[in-house]
């Protein structure tokens, strides 16, 4: 009957959602993964959903994601409404070779919102060899100047990080942060109920803590991000001082940034 629910609502229905909505239902005893996929293949309720994007059959290049930290997607939900009503947006990014994610609330898409919120995400998860976002102007740059290098590209050029856009219109291009984005919106969104921009960073650290330690992915045969990390031995060092994103970011030059079109 869960199962059922989460497919009539058009959200994910595999085992590791169901759990997960059991274990909020409070249900006892939480039935196992291989317990539950047993249920669900007797039941005949294995079948899946059509794919919502259709290629355009143009070749995309593939990059790197056979180690933590070879490249991360990252895109912005929003924007969406606390109680009250209270506006804000939130970068979502996600470690494509393990599927480690980082959860960043922001009040608004200004410059330094979203320089704030990559910088974070990369003091939580570590710097990447490649990002890849979306033809978004909050990443891009300014309309006024569009051959202007924006805040991001300076901060990914002056710590040697190769951006990459991807075509305009062509969301599954950054097709694992787009699920963990439906993810988030069904697992956290509609799930907890917040009043405030402080509740929402708690709550945001909770569930990112949640989704990393917990959340199993057979792409790296059944292991939770942060098991996958530790196996990996990619451990990342924390610094005991807060790092400041410098305000103004020098111009380098021998770096790269690849605008897919």
């Amino acid at each position: 009957m869960v199962r059922l629910s989460l497919y009539n609502k058009g959200h994910f229905c595999g085992n590791q959602v169901i759990q997960w909505e059991l274990i909020d239902m409070e249900v006892q005893p939480i039935p196992s993964l291989s317990t539950i996929g047993r249920t669900l293949l007797r039941r005949e309720l294995t079948h899946h959903r059509t794919g919502r994007y259709i290629p355009k059959g143009k070749k995309y290049p593939e990059l790197p994601a056979l180690l933590p930290n070879q490249t991360h997607q990252v895109d912005l939900v929003g924007p969406c409404y606390l109680t009250g009503p209270i506006r804000f947006y939130s970068l979502n990014a996600i470690d494509t070779a393990i599927n480690r994610c980082a959860i960043e609330p922001m009040p608004s898409k200004a410059d330094q919102s979203v320089l704030d919120a990559v910088y974070a995400a990369w003091l939580r998860m570590g710097i990447p060899e490649d990002l890849q976002v979306e033809n978004e102007l909050a990443f891009y740059g300014s309309p006024t100047h569009p051959r202007g290098m924006g805040p991001l590209i300076r901060l990914c050029l002056h710590y040697g990080v190769h951006l990459w856009f991807i075509p305009p219109s062509e969301p599954w291009r950054n097709g694992v942060v787009e699920k963990f984005n439906d993810h988030y919106q069904q697992r956290f969104l509609d799930k907890v109920a917040m009043s405030s921009m402080s509740q929402l960073r708690q709550e945001s650290l909770a569930f990112e803590h949640r989704h990393n330690s917990t959340y199993s992915y057979s792409k790296i045969q059944g292991k939770t991000p942060l098991k996958a990390l530790a196996l990996a031995d990619m451990e990342k060092k924390r610094s005991s001082q807060a790092r400041v994103i410098p305000q103004d970011i020098p111009w380098i030059s021998r770096r790269k940034v690849a605008i897919i079109l």
